[in-house]
């Protein structure tokens, strides 16, 4: 099962769960009704049988049919006018006995009419965010929390670009990339010193991402590699966490160069970027090496597919949590 499987079957439990559980909460009051209520009781099994004996007739069809079928149709009026009675006089509401699903509109199936509802799309979203949460707070991180004020408005003598009109630019680009990310969107890579601002718009994509329901994986690279290396190595070996990280529709490698450097880490690396690339599938890398760092730790051919294949967005400035330090 893909992760986007995975995340499909999750909410469609979900909906079950609640489903059932409005289910639940009537059948209890029915019970509760048939100890409080004698005359209760009675017109339940009239509407049972009624409902019962009109579907027999349907189906056998015969002479008289619609009479009877008429006939049975105002017994069952009757019977539910009595049953409403029985309410308001003992001081229930009319729609006591209606299940109280979450989502109106699909009553917690997830489909309306063969289509997808919103409630399914709004379920896995919240799961995404919520394991996004898990890997790394979320909060303060949006593109609205993205402040050029820590950017200098100078030109800067070594690019010759303003870094805050440079990286006004960057950010609203990677607004852009976020509001139409699909799975076919491309892959970006964010180069630059620390503490410019690479770890919260990858965040921020990521949210943007997840909110659309997309399955979004998201970590450092030394989490995810240290994560495929005690499944690869243990006793009970499992590719659990790989396929998760070349299936899923945005993987988010963070701080890439901050891993222990080793042959595994190194293969590892070449196998997410270079399979994703494959089948199309979009990855954000996130950087403080330069190019000859990222050449003499993962190769040539590594280096030749970030170059080439992803968006490369350079990050300038100084250090904003410094500045930051010293601001407070």
């Amino acid at each position: 099962m893909t992760s986007r499987e995975k995340l499909q079957s999750a909410a469609l439990q979900e909906l079950a769960r609640r489903r059932q559980y409005a289910v639940d909460v009537v059948e209890h009051r029915i019970d509760r009704l048939n100890r409080q209520i004698p005359a209760f009781s009675l017109c339940r099994d009239t509407l049972t049988a009624t409902r019962g004996r009109l579907a027999r007739i349907i189906v056998r069809g015969g002479e008289k049919r619609d009479e009877a079928i008429a006939a049975l149709r105002a017994e069952n009026k009757r019977a539910e006018e009595n049953l409403k009675r029985l309410l308001a006089e003992n001081g229930y509401p009319a729609d006591y006995l209606e299940p109280a699903y979450t989502c109106p509109v699909c009553h917690d199936v997830g489909y309306v009419n063969g289509r997808a509802c919103g409630c399914l799309a709004a379920l896995k979203s919240e799961w995404m965010l919520s394991e996004l949460q898990k890997a790394h707070t979320l909060q303060g991180y949006s593109f609205d929390d993205f402040s050029l004020t820590y950017y200098s408005d100078r030109t800067d003598r070594e690019t010759g670009v303003v870094p805050a009109e440079h990286m006004g630019q960057i950010l609203e680009y990677c607004r852009h990339y976020a509001d139409g990310f699909t799975r076919q969107s491309d892959s970006l890579l964010f180069l630059g010193k620390t503490g410019l601002g690479k770890t919260h718009l990858s965040l921020a994509v990521a949210q943007e991402a997840a909110k659309k329901g997309y399955v979004v994986r998201y970590g450092s690279a030394q989490e995810h590699l240290r994560q495929l290396e005690r499944e690869h190595f243990s006793r009970e070996q499992s590719d659990d966490t790989l396929d998760v990280l070349l299936d899923c529709d945005l993987l988010i490698i963070d701080d890439l160069g901050s891993e222990f450097p080793s042959s595994f880490t190194a293969a590892m690396i070449y196998q997410l970027i270079d399979a994703r690339l494959a089948h199309g599938i979009p990855t954000i890398i996130s950087t403080n090496l330069s190019w000859q760092e990222l050449e003499e730790r993962y190769t040539q051919r590594v280096v030749s597919r970030l170059a080439s294949s992803y968006l490369n967005l350079r990050f300038l400035g100084q250090d904003i949590r410094q500045q930051k330090r010293f601001d407070g």
